[in-house]
């Protein structure tokens, strides 16, 4: 090959045009170039279409000019059609004779002064998508040489180069097109999820907030009921006083009191006096440990306490609970369990476990013995605190599902399936702790807690 087509096309190998992604500034250097390597003054790019070939890219005069509209049609060209559905090289050294171009003599030839044509396909992955057109104008025909066909046909293959730059570029802005949509749908999905997301935990406050005001309404009701009995019994004792003083009021004025009456109404009165102030004392001491519970719940403060000491006051306040379903409370403490730690929560885990054995361990009608029996050791440097009864027992697949928020096999009689799920976040998120249950059925579940002697803020 000429050394002059070598330069002309490893300047074009490197020019940064073909691989811009811009197709017809990439097309227009390629125009510009057969002009002048093959010295002629005019060359165009096509697009080739089945039916059709349109003009992308016109040097006349080795000027670039508009080729907007400029196209051909197969029924007007049938001949010259015929030879680019072969996917050749067409060089027609004369055009007005050559099988495949004389059909433009009068229309276009002629009017153009064109003389001699060379058309080379543009190949992409392996199909002819178009051609480059170089024509020569003048009085003499030109014999196009080997070497020009190749420069060409070469310029061609740069333009298949450029053609894959270009639709790479396409691919790259629909790809961020696609992505950018996704990422708006993903954007509009996530924050449709946050606030799903914030409304359930929302919902989840709301609703475990009702499940503890919910046990505060049991206790409330249990203790109403049990404090009525010591009330009734100190009214009934004062009653008893009451008469008693009125005989000795009326024996006095009478000056019929004996000895042996005064001492026996005074002691009568004494007697009936130490049992109302014990039943009074006991009802005192049940709505106190009931304020404390209470208030502890509903308002989380972190304190020092003694387990021991404080799981008597909350045990004396769930008594009732028991006592309504003939539950007998059996409590082992060990040794003092001293605490830094939020009293309000562990009143709550207590109440919960209360709440779910009373619900869910014992069958109506079962004639043995009921016991809940409540543990309270230090171990390793943590309290340890076991609940456990004498129930019905949980099977191994419900086991599984124990703490999972609104799991529950008591739903008909109004199970939330929220008590032990409240437990179990109580026990290992705010209070760091570890919860474990285990269960044989028929002979009752044990639930084991161990929790840090001191909580930081």
């Amino acid at each position: 090959m000429q050394k002059e087509l070598e330069a002309i096309l490893l300047e074009m190998s490197k020019t940064e045009e073909i691989d811009s992604g811009d197709m017809r500034i990439a097309g227009e250097k390629i125009v510009l170039n057969c002009c002048k390597g093959l010295n002629i003054l005019r060359a165009s790019m096509w697009k080739v279409q089945r039916d059709r070939i349109s003009c992308e890219v016109l040097a006349d005069k080795r000027t670039l000019v508009d080729n907007e509209g400029l196209f051909l049609l197969r029924e007007d060209f049938p001949n010259y059609f015929r030879a680019l559905d072969m996917e050749r090289v067409i060089a027609a050294s004369n055009a007005e004779t050559h099988s495949a171009t004389s059909e433009f003599t009068e229309s276009y030839l002629r009017p153009l002064n064109i003389k001699s044509m060379l058309d080379v396909p543009i190949r992409h992955k392996g199909k002819m998508v178009g051609i480059i057109c170089c024509e020569h104008q003048g009085e003499e025909i030109k014999c196009w040489t080997d070497d020009e066909i190749v420069f060409v046909s070469t310029l061609a293959e740069l333009s298949g180069r450029a053609l894959n730059a270009y639709l790479r570029k396409q691919y790259e802005k629909e790809l961020q097109n696609i992505n950018q949509k996704l990422q708006q749908m993903v954007d509009e999905q996530t924050s449709a999820l946050k606030q799903t997301v914030e409304d359930l935990k929302s919902t989840q406050e709301q609703l475990v907030e009702s499940e503890k005001m919910a046990a505060l309404g049991s206790l409330v009701s249990g203790v109403a009921h049990e404090v009525n009995t010591p009330l009734g019994v100190a009214i009934t004792s004062i009653s008893v006083c009451m008469e008693q003083n009125k005989q000795l009021l009326k024996s006095l004025d009478s000056n019929g009191l004996s000895k042996s009456e005064l001492l026996s109404s005074l002691q009568t009165e004494e007697d009936a006096l130490l049992l109302a102030s014990n039943n009074l004392n006991r009802a005192a001491q049940l709505i106190h440990d009931f304020k404390q519970t209470s208030v502890d719940q509903t308002s989380l403060r972190l304190e020092e306490i003694e387990l021991n000491d404080y799981f008597s006051h909350v045990l004396n306040t769930l008594s009732p609970l028991l006592k309504e379903k003939c539950i007998d409370l059996v409590v082992q403490f060990g040794s003092e369990v001293n605490m830094t730690t939020y009293p309000g929560l562990l009143a709550q885990i207590m109440t919960n476990l209360v709440t779910n054995t009373t619900t869910h361990a014992f069958v109506d009608g079962d004639t043995k013995p009921r016991v809940v029996t409540v543990k309270v050791n230090a171990i390793e440097g943590k309290a340890q605190i076991e609940f456990s009864d004498n129930g019905k027992g949980i099977n191994q697949a419900n086991l599984k599902q124990i703490f999972e928020p609104f799991y529950t096999t008591n739903r008909s009689q109004g199970g939330t399936g929220l008590g032990l799920s409240i437990v179990y976040n109580i026990v290992s998120q705010k209070m760091a702790g570890k919860i474990s249950v285990s269960s044989v059925e028929n002979e009752g579940v044990r639930f084991s807690i161990l929790l840090p002697l001191t909580l930081s803020h």
